[in-house]
């Protein structure tokens, strides 16, 4: 058997995922995830419904005052999962 370079588990499978392109759905994923760390217990608590399409964050939220809160606090919100994920996935937060 030849033994050639060894790469690192976390490597090959970066790599994998991106040349597949199922890189971008994991990250997707992630960002959904991480909702309720960067949101908060209560807030996620109050969320119905979340999903991602497109670079759009659908978040459907069961309470008008919690959805005014995060109206203004899109921008952070989206800087914060971004950073959570270590990428560029989110790009507009769709609050209904």
């Amino acid at each position: 058997m030849k033994r050639g370079k060894t790469e690192s588990i976390d490597k090959v499978l970066g790599l994998f995922l991106k040349q597949s392109g199922l890189g971008v759905k994991y990250k997707e994923m992630e960002v959904v995830d991480a909702w309720k760390d960067v949101i908060g217990v209560s807030v996620a608590n109050r969320t119905e419904k979340i999903y991602i399409q497109g670079g759009k964050l659908y978040v459907k939220i069961n309470s008008s005052i919690v959805k005014n809160q995060l109206l203004m606090m899109k921008d952070g919100i989206i800087t914060a999962l971004n950073q959570r994920v270590k990428e560029d996935i989110v790009k507009e937060i769709i609050i209904y």
